[in-house]
């Protein structure tokens, strides 16, 4: 599963950037509103049968919907279906739960993906394990969609570590070429594999 939680003011903009990312997933889209818990119950109702092909949620001005509301959702959070993710749109970032933001992709409409401490640590813990817990990590990772959102937070929270000096520029230049390969269709188990063995 993935989660994105999409920031902006400009209306369009924020339309354009959900288009995309829902164009990247693939998939059904369904446009679901959310004011109160009422709603959010109704959708888990949904999420508790199999999702059989990808589908994508796009939940709009989720700083409007109550903190009781926004706890609920939660737990939708907390239990992934492989081929279900979720898009989140806010004009207010502190708007959102501290929960809800360090499970999703925070993107700026202006492209930027900011770091949440969450993957800062992931990061941190992927790079300080030997070669082989390494690639017993992405061993597990079988979805290209997976790997794309796996190898993106590396990225971006070893960026965050570069500046402490625990992470190497030959780190994100290998991630990069890695997820160029699955832009084009490269096998993910492979580029995976391949992505550890040339990190070193």
């Amino acid at each position: 599963m993935h989660a994105f939680l999409v920031v902006g003011k400009d209306k369009e903009k924020v339309r354009e950037e959900v288009g995309t990312r829902v164009k990247a997933i693939g998939g059904r889209r369904i446009d679901y509103k959310v004011e109160g818990i009422g709603e959010v119950r109704e959708l888990r109702k949904y999420l508790k049968l199999k999702v059989t092909e990808p589908t994508v949620y796009v939940i709009h001005d989720f700083d409007h919907v109550s903190i009781e509301a926004q706890n609920a959702f939660l737990k939708a959070l907390e239990e992934p279906q492989e081929s279900l993710s979720f898009i989140l749109t806010t004009e207010n970032e502190e708007g959102v739960l501290p929960t809800i933001k360090s499970r999703c992709f925070v993107i700026q409409t202006g492209g930027e993906v900011k770091a949440t401490s969450e993957i800062i640590k992931m990061a941190s813990d992927f790079i300080d394990k030997s070669g082989g817990e390494k690639m017993l990590a992405v061993a597990t990772v079988k979805d290209r969609n997976e790997a794309i959102g796996f190898l993106t937070n590396l990225m971006i929270g070893g960026r965050e570590l570069l500046k402490s000096g625990k992470a190497e520029p030959h780190f994100f230049e290998e991630a990069q070429a890695t997820l160029n390969n699955l832009e084009r269709n490269g096998n993910v188990a492979l580029q995976m594999t391949n992505f550890v063995v040339n990190i070193g």
